[in-house]
């Protein structure tokens, strides 16, 4: 751990110039850190990262798409894909080589990825490369002169079903959620930005990608998507998108994505989208657990923007590229937690381990350093900690008739009450009613009432006669 240096009799002497100059040199030492340093001084560390280089989604009219460019299928990760994640968990191997022991990964990290083909395969790829075997690891001899035991060792990956999963992607039903999807291009920023983008591509759009999707945004993205695809591929791109359309669409695309995301204020969203990831690891690096040292979430690109977004993170350096693009495939975040209860984070937009990761920083933490009581309370409005609860959107549900189980559940159970209630008020009314009778008549014979002389119709009437 980084300390202070002992200061001896002799320098308490210093004028309170040099005082504060010596102060200042010290705290700017232990402030600033560069992205690539990796200390000893780690406690506890959480990457996430997006899954590697993979196919295209979908296919569309004018996409230049050849099956065989794409055996494993749309959508899926390519040889590509797996050679980057085995080389970034090799990069992460090298950047936590003195925090970790190899000898047991299984007991020091815990992997956590989202139940999709390719995410799957990224983080096996990326545990390959991550914790190769160790002479006390090799598990099997030489077969056919090769030997796997020698090359790999299995390293367990945990995930949910896709219906059961939001902490990476929000693939399980949320009402809210599904309801800000719809609104979302309704928003002012969006119908702006859609009649300014019409006006210039809309007509290109809908000649050549017109089944790309059923709305101009979704042409574009999925457009966009698949020449992003083959062009990192070398595969041959469509013609119709050349410099100046590859630019707009990009910017578009980004748009869209970080609105979606919750990236540019949309609080209601960045909740649902990064809340509760938020949650799970500020909550472990305040519990601080001996192990798992390290946590590990392959995921999405939405993953590391919604992270970002609720973190509200800017980049630290002015050289560093904008971080509010779409993080590219293989992108990762890292946030470290130090023994002295602070915390950085950092942007890596690379497989390559020649590219240095990007020093993030809240807003209200001037340094690359926070610490972590105050990085917790700065997020609390954002943190989710019940993301089902969150969800739930009665106003929703009203207007597309889904309410708990089926429209006449809730309404069954209103009218049932109001009945009873009905009941209730009849039936004190009536005893209300007859004890009035009883006690306000001229009493004749024995046995017998005689209604008042006064008649009265109100309570008020009622109540003055007795």
């Amino acid at each position: 751990m980084m300390r202070l240096p002992v200061i001896s009799s002799s320098q308490r002497r210093l004028t309170s110039g040099c005082r504060c100059l010596f102060s200042l040199v010290v705290l700017s030492f232990l402030g600033i850190r560069d992205a690539f340093e990796v200390v000893t001084d780690l406690k506890q560390v959480h990457i996430i990262y997006r899954h590697g280089d993979r196919a295209p989604l979908r296919r569309y009219r004018n996409d230049n798409y050849d099956p065989k460019d794409w055996p494993e299928g749309l959508g899926n990760l390519t040889k590509q894909g797996v050679e980057h994640q085995f080389l970034l968990g090799q990069y992460f191997a090298a950047r936590y080589a003195r925090f970790l022991s190899v000898e047991h990964a299984s007991h020091e990290v815990f992997i956590r990825a989202s139940d999709h083909n390719r995410v799957l395969e990224s983080a096996l790829a990326n545990a390959a490369g991550m914790f190769p075997p160790t002479s006390g690891s090799m598990w099997n001899s030489s077969r056919n002169g090769t030997s796997l035991g020698e090359l790999w060792r299995p390293v367990p990956v945990h995930t949910v079903s896709q219906s059961e999963e939001f902490l990476l992607k929000q693939t399980a039903a949320c009402p809210k959620l599904k309801r800000l999807n719809r609104e979302l291009y309704e928003s002012p920023f969006l119908l702006s930005r859609h009649h300014e983008h019409m006006s210039s591509m809309g007509m290109l759009i809908n000649e050549q990608a017109n089944d790309a999707g059923d709305h101009f945004f979704d042409r574009v993205l999925n457009a966009f998507d698949s020449y992003e695809c083959l062009r990192l591929h070398n595969v041959s791109t469509p013609k119709w998108i050349n410099g100046s359309v590859y630019e707009v669409l990009q910017q578009i695309s980004s748009e869209v994505f970080h609105s979606w995301s919750g990236t540019w204020g949309d609080g209601e969203r960045a909740r649902l989208i990064g809340g509760h990831l938020l949650y799970t690891i500020l909550n472990r690096l305040q519990q601080k657990p001996t192990w798992p040292k390290l946590f590990i979430y392959a995921g999405h690109d939405s993953t590391i923007s919604g992270l970002n977004a609720i973190l509200h993170m800017i980049a630290k350096s002015e050289t560093a590229r904008d971080i509010s693009a779409i993080p590219p495939f293989s992108a990762s975040v890292f946030v470290e937690l130090f023994q002295n209860d602070s915390v950085r984070v950092l942007y890596h937009e690379d497989w390559n381990s020649t590219a240095d990761p990007v020093m993030l920083s809240h807003p209200e933490c001037h340094n690359s350093l926070c610490p972590l009581s105050k990085l917790i309370a700065l997020s609390k409005d954002f943190i989710v900690v019940d993301w089902k609860d969150e969800c739930a959107d009665l106003y929703y549900q009203y207007l597309h008739g889904h309410t708990l189980r089926e429209p006449a559940g809730l309404w069954g159970i209103a009218v049932f009450i109001a009945i009873l209630v009905a009941i209730i008020v009849g039936a004190l009314w009536w005893r209300r009613q007859k004890q009035l009778r009883f006690k306000g008549g001229n009493r004749g014979p024995v046995g017998a009432v005689v209604d008042p002389p006064v008649a009265y119709r109100t309570l008020e009437n009622q109540l003055q006669y007795q």
